[in-house]
């Protein structure tokens, strides 16, 4: 059986020398055998970082670091991307694709490009065509997800045979199989390439929409680490388990495929290549009568054991960044061993989610703290790499590089320049007559060659980290990085620099940390004696139905004293699109429209048919209601439950409208008869065929009035406050709470906050409970005494020593 087949001697070593010299230094080691990724001169700082790496790999110790985006898997300029605006396609190149388009993941579900590349030169190129007639011009670093008839894998384009079918992912609106069907080298052409955010890392390129894949960032030090002997055992980690599994993927890409690793290291690699990637195979395989113990999974691999072989045994594994998958990580050999990591290497640890959120930094802080520097065992040190990207300032990154936070990590932060040029005026000169030139389909070369003219005045005053670090049409490195920065200053600091820039919060916008900071002291559904109405509002998603309770007085100085979903999630940090507990599942797999209805009875009978009691013993139930029926899907049975419900007196659909400066007012719509019209509300008079009457609400006045109520000192006329004592405990609530921000614009003499979602904070189901237990409020008489005067008022900042004092004051 081919399965327990002896592999046999093994090919000798064609270079010793080289092989030795690059085990005893990692700088040689990337040189020798990864001369394609680097192959311009070093950097200092890349020798700092290189020397730190080597180090913490031989002899132990943490070094984390952030530098610049570098190369990446490209494809050529004029490939053609389909793109998404307005539910259009529309046809753009790879060239012309920008940070924040839309392109199709390979379900055709749009998907947000978060990185692109600047053009890059003189990479080694191949035209890659397709059992369709499709043909796309890559560079050979570029990947692929394909399919070798037996499982799915990640390749290089330089890594697929020519004339070996792969299978690509079925991708809408052509679902049929697809093939790659050859792959030949060309002349080298200009490339690009771009990140995309979606969960599968695939985009759609091509007119006939060839699933392609992201960029993937490459670690080289493990695969020395595990060549050198120097570790028995390294764990990969990242963001999510896929994204761990991809890091693993390349390593293991490059131990089949890499010429001259084959030709050194033939005691690790050619056990690998007899494999021929069916796995089957590895249970049974044998070198010279001996089982070479040789594992090879998606999310484990044990190099062969081979007598002589400094890398005998060496496990790699992966792992997302979850305690749960951290924990327990162990391997036991045959001579009875048990080994457990030794080297961890985390790479790019946290999402663009999970940056922008205080609570899941903290958490995940504490996971790098807790799980996964104790990998090791107790009583043993674990030696760590860590590669990251600062998003935005205080984020995870951000603390792990701080040296005063984290002095045992050894944080290094790279920039691309350390000092900008001082002439500003040249520069401005020069970025205009760049973007006049690409307006007009030109190349930028007329600013070019302006540059060239004034080239000593306009390098003055500047140092880049990277002399060498330029395109083949221009003249130097400053020029590069001020085009990256000219192009997009806000990617330029965060990309290249490391320093993001804090993100616009509008005007006098408040913080999640001041919301979540401003709390009263009140139990948890207890009413503060001065309140005279309790106020409900729920917003209906298809997974989870989002509530608040809100007790007011009557000068609208407002108490939430209770929030959460139903189904409760059980768990203090989660997103709409990951509960976990969904109304689907536990309602038992009804319809849509059957499940909602049972999820709005059961929230019902734990809120709506409860009493609550205030301070002085009066019992208090929720006199005014509203349920969000905006969601078309759902919105007839909205109707049908507020009209069929026992509460049914007390409840209202409302429907959120967008008002903004060039909108007619609520104020000024015709009156009919029986309209009931408020402070920017309307309720309809007219039931019509669902036989209730329904509330209108200006989302856009009503968002700033609870932002001002949050914005208002502890103690004064219509402040707006949290239950509880504990700050931690309300971290989500503020993020809803500050998941949009508010843009002033005036229209046909009108001045209006318009307000807009966060792209950072996906969820702001909360802030809409908030306003609806507001209009509520509303409807039951609450009123503010100088309503006006106190909407315009400059927010003062809020201090926590004040709040602690004015809550021992209030209790």
């Amino acid at each position: 059986v081919r399965a327990a087949q002896d592999i046999g001697e093994l090919p000798g070593v064609v270079d010793p020398k080289r092989k030795a010299a690059s085990l005893r230094s990692f700088k040689t080691f990337c040189e020798n055998y990864f001369s394609e990724v680097f192959y311009l001169k070093w950097s200092e700082d890349h020798l700092r970082v290189i020397e730190k790496i080597e180090r913490s790999v031989l002899h132990g110790g943490l070094f984390a670091l952030a530098m610049p985006r570098g190369s990446g898997k490209a494809l050529a300029l004029d490939t053609p991307i389909p793109t998404v605006r307005d539910g259009y396609v529309f046809w753009k190149t790879m060239g012309t694709v920008d940070v924040g388009d839309f392109v199709l993941d390979e379900n055709c579900v749009p998907c947000k490009v978060k990185f692109a590349t600047e053009t890059m030169h003189d990479h080694p190129c191949f035209e890659v065509r397709f059992s369709d007639g499709e043909k796309i011009v890559c560079d050979g670093e570029h990947l692929w997800r394909v399919h070798n008839g037996l499982r799915w894998e990640t390749r290089q384009t330089d890594s697929i045979a020519d004339g070996y079918m792969y299978r690509l992912p079925e991708s809408y609106p052509h679902f049929r199989s697809r093939y790659i069907v050859s792959v030949r080298p060309i002349e080298s052409v200009p490339v690009r390439c771009i990140q995309v955010a979606s969960e599968s890392q695939l985009y759609l390129a091509g007119y006939n929409y060839v699933p392609t894949h992201n960029t993937v960032l490459c670690q080289t030090a493990v695969v020395w680490a595990a060549l050198a002997g120097a570790t028995p055992f390294v764990c990969l980690i990242a963001a999510s388990a896929d994204r761990a599994r991809n890091l693993l993927e390349n390593i293991k890409t490059w131990l089949e495929c890499n010429v001259p690793l084959q030709e050194d290291f033939p005691e690790v690699c050619f056990p690998v290549k007899c494999l021929e990637r069916i796995s089957n195979r590895q249970k049974g395989q044998k070198h010279l009568g001996e089982p070479t113990r040789i594992e090879w999974s998606a999310d484990k691999v044990v190099l062969p054991t081979i007598e002589g072989s400094r890398a005998s045994g060496v496990v790699i594994t992966c792992s997302g960044m979850h305690g749960s998958d951290i924990r327990g990580q162990q391997h036991a050999r045959p001579d009875g061993r048990v080994e457990r990591p030794s080297l961890v290497l985390i790479d790019d640890p946290q999402t663009t989610e999970s940056a922008w959120s205080i609570s899941q930094s903290a958490r995940r802080e504490a996971i790098l703290g807790g799980d996964v520097l104790g990998m090791a065992g107790p009583g043993k040190k674990i030696a760590g790499l860590m590669a990251c990207t600062i998003i935005r300032p205080g984020d995870m990154a951000s603390a792990i590089l701080d040296r005063k936070k984290h002095p045992d990590w050894q944080g290094e932060r790279t920039k691309l320049v350390y000092s900008f040029p001082t002439n500003e005026t040249l520069w401005e000169t020069y970025a205009e007559l760049r973007r006049e030139s690409l307006r007009n389909d030109g190349d930028g070369t007329i600013a070019t060659e302006f540059y060239r003219e004034h080239r000593l005045e306009m390098d003055a005053g500047a140092l880049v980290a990277w002399p060498e670090r330029h395109n083949s049409d221009e003249i130097s490195a400053v020029q590069n990085a001020m085009n990256l920065k000219i192009r997009d200053e806000l990617a330029f600091f965060s990309e290249y620099q490391n320093e993001p820039k804090v993100e616009d919060l509008g005007e006098e916008m408040l913080t999640v940390e001041e919301i979540s900071e401003k709390t009263n002291g009140y139990p948890r559904a207890v009413v503060p004696a001065t309140c005279q109405h309790v106020t409900m509002f729920a917003d209906v998603h298809q997974n989870a139905l989002y509530w608040m309770l809100v007790a007011w007085e009557p000068n609208f100085t407002g108490y939430i004293i209770d929030y959460g979903t139903w189904p409760d999630q059980e768990r203090e940090y989660f997103l709409l699109r990951d509960c976990q507990r969904t109304i689907k599942h536990v309602t038992g797999g009804a319809g849509l429209e059957a499940a909602i209805y049972s999820a709005l009875t059961k929230l019902e009978e734990e809120r709506l048919d409860r009493v609550y009691f205030r301070e002085d013993g009066t019992e208090m139930c929720v006199d005014r209601g509203l349920i969000d029926a905006g969601w078309g899907q759902t919105s007839d049975v909205i109707y049908q439950y507020c009209r069929q419900s026992k509460h049914s007196a007390v409840l209202f659909p409302s429907h959120g409208q967008y008002v903004g400066a060039s909108s007619l007012p609520f104020s000024e719509h015709k009156k009919n008869r029986g309209d009931r019209i408020g402070r920017h509300w309307r309720i309809p008079g007219a039931t019509g065929t669902r036989g209730i009457r329904h509330v209108m609400i200006d989302t856009n006045f009503w968002k700033t009035f609870v932002h001002a109520r949050l914005g208002i000192l502890m103690g004064d006329p219509g402040c707006l406050s949290l239950f509880g004592h504990d700050p931690k405990r309300h971290q989500l609530l503020a993020e809803h709470l500050t998941a949009e921000y508010r843009v002033r614009t005036m229209a046909y003499s009108r001045t209006v906050d318009e307000w807009k979602v966060r792209a950072s904070r996906p969820d702001n189901h909360w802030l809409d409970c908030l306003v609806g237990c507001a209009v509520g409020a509303s409807i039951q008489g609450a009123e503010l005494a100088t309503f006006q005067s106190q909407l315009i008022l400059k927010r003062e900042r809020i201090k926590l020593s004040t709040i602690q004092t004015q809550r021992r004051y209030h209790r």
